[in-house]
């Protein structure tokens, strides 16, 4: 076709598309007939627009909302590496946006503005929750929204200038919407047609996303020890979508789960009694005497022999080391942090896959140390300096079977000023009450103590004030090191009043870290610490005050059979110096002072130990014995039968 050709017959079509929709007069000219065409075009394009202006306002809501994730991903969050599986965020943001599309015209803008809303509200929770906990917070943390006070007085402590940037979405939103009252027009619906497709579209997104997930990676995510993973994974959009997923199934009853098999748990639980009843030097060496066991918030295992500048952070933890049994332990908790290195220590049970155990299993009927330890005619006490309804701690601590109970109404503070740090009770303040609480007893005692000094972000009003190291240039990994430094000296005044008398020097102390401390990785190796996943260890120290304080030597230099175990291990092995019935235990945990290895330890998060204490990231190490233990231990917990296998077999 020649240009000449091509140039008439655009006119033609110019000049009758004019005459068709503008009436123009037969004899109108070429330029004229040109002009109204080009005016019907451009009249064309706009009512294309407006008919599908609600279309393009939600699709260009959700990509907004999808650019906001990867802001918090790389620049909130910090976190450098791409997304490995970010096909499937992608899919779920356009399956959102085709929904968005198929509402009225009158309720995208609402409906639009709820998501952006609740994306900011996400977003700072997200990075709040982050730099305290350095996880993600789950739907199934909503039992303790009340609590949230308590972190409230220490945000100032995480938060920085540049997070005003967290609010640009908001700012992009209001923009959309301007554009939006623009591009309208008079056209008040899209088309029925489109919006059928749009659903259709949304529900083969759906069924794609489903398949994508729930064959290959749903179990495994469930069984994960950190929501982050999630969000490594599959975007941070994804992991809310999928978190409320979880949360929506377990509310309404879907959960599920495997069904309880008796071989499979006695073969378990087996294993943990043959190495608990062997015969060993140390087998019933504390038989009979009181027992206080310490809890420490967030006292990882490097802090025991950390110096610096040449000099120790904690001389008295570290010179006691060598006096007693020391033991490094994998830290293996969950969703429920302090809860679950608890509930580990007196269960010898792995804590729930999908959310924190305090608020789905408080009243289930355990047998663990406290109810064993009350078989042998002990005293059972339970203090922890905080009010009984925090994360159901009141109910939980009677479900475990102790019989006394001292929280912050019955722990009330001498001096207010000097008793009172962070969430309760200074750990000098503690330790006072603890001896007032058990000096009168006539019978032996077994009291577990919980300490709440020290807690993540480790601000200096969350401790007693140190002198070392010194408090100029502080990052968190120095406040940290402050807070180690605080509660060792605690830890030593403590003991040195125990001692004043025979009963309370013969008084046998276990101190354990409750899990990792979350610090920063980069500040830990930048002062030579170990950093992840090296330093998911918890030390675990035990002796009597006697051997804590070097007036006895019998323990020096005896290093046990398995140095180095898993946070489950640790009811087993006091089983078994203590004497306690453990031909009925119901432990997955094996006693580390036997001579068996027990081979390879577990944690949700995918991480392993070997039986060194080298600490490895494998998906494959999920495959091994590991994954049976999780096993038992849901089976137990769902089914709330944990009694039923008291018997020998």
């Amino acid at each position: 076709m020649s240009r000449a050709t091509f140039e008439s017959t655009t006119t033609a079509c110019f000049l009758a598309l004019g005459r068709e929709h503008l009436l123009l007069p037969p004899g109108a000219s070429t330029k004229e007939g040109l002009a109204c065409g080009l005016g019907v075009e451009s009249a064309m394009n706009k009512e294309l627009v407006s008919k599908f202006s609600g279309t393009l306002f939600c699709f260009a809501t959700v990509a907004l909302l999808w650019l906001a994730g990867y802001f918090e991903h790389y620049v909130l969050l910090e976190y450098d590496h791409p997304l490995e599986v970010p096909s499937l965020e992608a899919t779920v943001m356009l399956g959102l946006a085709c929904l968005l599309s198929t509402l009225p015209r009158k309720m995208q803008p609402w409906a639009c503005s709820f998501f952006v809303l609740l994306n900011q509200v996400w977003m700072f929770v997200d990075v709040t929750y982050y730099r305290f906990f350095n996880d993600l917070p789950s739907m199934h943390l909503l039992p303790t929204w009340f609590q949230a006070g308590r972190v409230g007085s220490s945000l100032h402590e995480v938060l920085r200038v540049n997070d005003l940037l967290m609010l640009w979405p908001a700012g992009a939103f209001a923009g959309l919407l301007f554009m939006r009252s623009r591009l309208q027009g008079e056209s008040k619906e899209d088309p029925v047609l489109p919006r059928v497709a749009l659903i259709l579209i949304a529900v083969l997104l759906s069924h794609q996303v489903w398949t994508s997930v729930h064959p290959v990676r749903y179990q495994q995510l469930q069984r994960r020890f950190q929501n982050k993973a999630i969000w490594h994974l599959f975007g941070i959009q994804f992991y809310h979508f999928y978190d409320l997923f979880e949360w929506t199934r377990v509310s309404l009853g879907w959960e599920g789960g495997r069904r309880l098999e008796k071989e499979l748990v006695e073969q378990v639980i087996g294993q943990s009694r043959r190495t608990s009843s062997v015969n060993t030097p140390m087998k019933g060496r504390y038989a009979g005497r009181d027992f206080i066991f310490i809890q420490l918030e967030s006292l990882e295992a490097f802090a025991i022999d950390a110096d610096f500048e040449g000099r120790a952070i904690a001389p008295f933890l570290h010179q006691a080391a060598q006096r007693v049994l020391r033991f490094e332990l994998f830290d293996q908790t969950h969703l429920g942090r302090s809860a679950d290195g608890q509930f580990i220590f007196l269960n010898s049970l792995h804590p729930p896959a999908s959310r924190p155990l305090p608020f789905v299993y408080p009243t289930n009927d355990y047998y663990g140390l406290p109810e064993m330890f009350a078989e042998k005619g002990y005293e059972t006490l339970y203090f922890e300096p905080v009010e009984d309804s925090f994360w159901n701690a009141g109910i939980i601590a009677r479900s475990y079977g102790f019989r006394k109970l001292f929280f912050r109404d019955e722990l009330p503070p001498d001096d207010p000023k000097q008793d009172v740090r962070g969430w309760g009770l200074t750990d000098a303040a503690l330790y006072r009450k603890v001896q007032e609480k058990t000096a009168g007893l006539k019978e032996p005692f077994f009291c577990y103590v919980v300490t709440v000094m020290c807690h993540h972000p480790y601000s200096e009003s969350s401790n007693q004030p140190v002198d070392f190291p010194p408090k100029d240039k502080l990052n968190m990994v120095r406040r940290y090191l402050r807070c180690v430094a605080s509660r060792d000296e605690n830890l030593r005044n403590f003991l040195l009043q125990l001692s004043t008398t025979e009963r309370g020097r013969r008084t046998v102390i276990c101190v354990a870290g409750d899990h990792d401390a979350n610090l920063n990785q980069a500040e830990m190796k930048n002062l030579g610490f170990p950093v992840f996943p090296e330093r998911e260890k918890v030390p675990l120290l035990l002796g009597t005050v006697d051997e804590f304080l070097g007036l006895e030597s019998d323990l020096t230099g005896f290093t046990p059979p398995n140095p180095v175990g898993g946070q489950i291990d640790v009811a087993p092995t006091l089983g078994h110096v203590f004497s306690l019935n453990m031909e009925e235990s119901v432990f997955v945990g094996w006693n580390l002072l036997a001579t068996e290895n027990r081979g390879t330890y577990h944690c949700r998060l995918g991480t392993w130990m070997d039986p060194t204490g080298k600490i490895r990231e494998s998906e494959e190490a999920r495959a091994s014995e590991g994954h049976v233990r999780f096993e038992v231990s849901e089976m137990l917990l769902q089914s709330d039968k944990i009694k039923d296998f008291r018997h020998p077999f």
